[in-house]
């Protein structure tokens, strides 16, 4: 997750652009340029909002999402995908009594790396 300001890959190549600069050419480019499932993703959502969506994460907020995911008032779990890791925030959130998930053979992109593992991971959270 993006917890914290920064952004990832992504998010900093969008965010580095103007939004009017993403608006007119950057978003065509970069769906010309995307082979992966994430180009339906994009295609799914209008450009204004991916830019924003990612200068958003590239910003962060204040408290931090760390900071309000810690505060749910319900059971909390983080789920990763084994290809992202090593992360820093595996270990610390542990420490912070959150319950981590690791997802077999998938990276950020879990649900469309491994569906089933994800789903099945997401049945036994919701069991609790």
């Amino acid at each position: 997750p993006n917890f914290h300001a920064g952004g990832g890959m992504f998010s900093r190549s969008i965010a580095a652009q103007t939004e009017q600069q993403f608006l007119t050419q950057g978003y065509d480019a970069m769906l010309s340029a995307e082979k992966t499932a994430w180009a339906g993703c994009l295609q799914s959502n209008a450009p204004y909002a991916v830019w924003r969506g990612a200068s958003s994460l590239v910003a962060g907020v204040e408290p931090e999402w760390e900071a309000q995911f810690l505060s749910l008032p319900c059971p909390v779990t983080l789920i990763f995908g084994e290809l992202s890791l090593p992360d820093d925030d595996v270990e610390s959130l542990k420490q912070k009594g959150v319950e981590v998930k690791i997802i077999p053979a998938a990276g950020h992109s879990m649900s469309w790396e491994n569906p089933s593992a994800l789903a099945q991971t997401i049945v036994g959270c919701m069991a609790r």
